[in-house]
């Protein structure tokens, strides 16, 4: 994931990164903000936030 996020942030992207574990995000107030997001996670929470933000209007490409 380092090299897409170098790559992206050298393209003039602002890149964030966060554990979804390790973040505090209230899924009714989780709103899509960026263009994409690259979620990765060991446990069910990343498929569930790509959920939230999808139904959100975030568009999902796999």
């Amino acid at each position: 994931m380092l090299n897409v996020t170098e790559i992206l942030t050298r393209r003039g992207f602002r890149v964030e990164s966060g554990i979804p574990e390790e973040m505090l995000a209230c899924p009714d107030r989780l709103a899509p903000t960026h263009d994409l997001y690259l979620l990765k996670s060991y446990t069910a929470l990343s498929p569930n936030l790509a959920g939230v933000l999808h139904v959100g209007g975030a568009a999902r490409k796999a």
